[in-house]
């Protein structure tokens, strides 16, 4: 049941914009591995459910096909030079 609700969740367009969203910004500073259940407590998913997940990582591979999941009008932009510290 649990798998089911997290399946649930991850289909609500809402959250599915914002998972894709959050990836591509962690790719525009250089960061291809993500923490799943890091990322699953950032778009509000119970906290024992997200620990199920905390030994996974999800790699981004195609930040092309982000964008274009993220829809026609998504554009990066840089918002700190490379390797800038943002506090």
């Amino acid at each position: 049941m649990e798998q089911d609700f997290v399946i649930d969740i991850l289909n609500e367009e809402s959250v599915k914009d914002l998972v894709v969203n959050i990836c591509l910004v962690l790719a525009d500073f250089g960061i291809t591995e993500v923490h799943v259940g890091g990322l699953m407590r950032l778009v509000g998913i119970d906290e024992e459910l997200a620990a199920q997940h905390d030994d996974e990582l999800m790699v981004i591979t195609d930040i092309q096909q982000l964008q274009k999941q993220a829809g026609e009008e998504t554009e990066i932009i840089e918002v700190a030079p490379p390797g800038t510290t943002v506090h």
